[in-house]
């Protein structure tokens, strides 16, 4: 893989890129680095735990099967932060973080998901 275009992309992005732009960005070149193209990507996806919604669902669409109509069965998880929220492993941040994909994970749509990742943080 050439990761060249998302090393890009971080570096381009501000220091205080807020989240629309890490999306704009990053997680769109990440997620086509990754294989995933638009049809199998859907964004503020419905996690079925309350009105509790993942930034990004993905997941490879098969030949009966298109995630973005289905909205079922999400492969990957991404919860976007900007650039500003501190991700560092002991901060409040980054543990409120982690428990947040955690619940989307664990949500009752999204028990198919393998992967959750914010921004470069890769829980499973």
């Amino acid at each position: 893989m050439d990761f060249s275009k998302i090393q890009q992309a971080l570096i381009s992005l501000p220091d205080n890129a807020d989240e629309p732009k890490v999306c704009n960005v990053f997680i769109s070149e990440l997620l086509k680095i990754l294989g995933f193209d638009v049809m199998e990507t859907i964004p503020q996806f419905t996690t079925g735990n309350g009105g509790n919604t993942a930034d990004y669902a993905v997941r490879k669409n098969s030949e009966d099967d298109i995630f973005i109509k289905t909205k079922s069965n999400p492969y990957l998880l991404v919860e976007v932060k900007g650039r500003h929220i501190n991700l560092n492993p002991n901060s409040a941040q980054y543990k409120a973080t982690v428990n947040q994909l955690k619940n989307y994970l664990l949500a009752p749509k999204c028990k198919s998901a393998q992967w959750g990742i914010s921004r470069t943080r890769v829980l499973y």
